[in-house]
């Protein structure tokens, strides 16, 4: 029997609800271990060197204590991409530390990603540079995600201008339907 989290009975339901395999996902969940037990034996090593004030407790018992279940948590919100309220329900947490513990487990499932080499590349110099790469990769499509989300608005003029995506804004009187 395996031992998923979020309540997930079998392999189907964990491709359908995380978006990934059995063996992807205990991959992930043994790296992400090895991670939380090195990155406390970091703090302990600094404690022991008096550079911290506090000594380290290693988290068991948290929300997201568990390397299954911050696996499950960042590839729910990959998989699914609900709004922040309800993502935070989810997991029985207010908003704030949902979106805090989403930024860390993030760019831990990065690190991870790129230690195994399985990140793509995200950015081009130019169009030629981009059409190399298909080439190269032997790329016949390309899928852009274009899915535009809300976000609050920058009082500082330049952000303000480097957010705009010239799409209709909701105060706009032809945006209302």
């Amino acid at each position: 029997m395996n031992d998923y989290p979020l309540n997930i009975r079998h392999e189907k339901q964990l491709k359908t609800v995380l978006g990934v395999n059995d063996y992807v996902y205990h991959q992930l969940v043994a790296a992400f271990d090895e991670y939380l037990n090195v990155e406390y034996a970091a703090r302990m090593y600094l404690w022991y060197n008096n550079r911290l004030q506090k000594r380290p407790v290693k988290v068991t018992n948290a929300i997201l204590g568990t390397a299954p279940l911050q696996v499950a948590f960042v590839l729910y919100f990959l998989k699914n991409y609900p709004p922040m309220e309800t993502f935070a329900e989810r997991f029985n947490m207010d908003k704030s530390t949902a979106n805090n513990n989403l930024k860390f487990y993030l760019l831990r499932l990065e690190a991870v990603l790129s230690e195994w080499k399985a990140l793509p590349q995200r950015s081009f110099a130019n169009t030629e540079e981009l059409e190399a790469y298909l080439r190269q990769h032997n790329l016949v499509e390309l899928i852009v995600d274009a899915t535009e989300r809300k976000h609050h608005r920058p009082k500082n003029d330049v952000e303000q201008r480097a957010l705009y995506s010239g799409k209709k804004s909701p105060h706009d009187k032809e945006y209302r339907h």
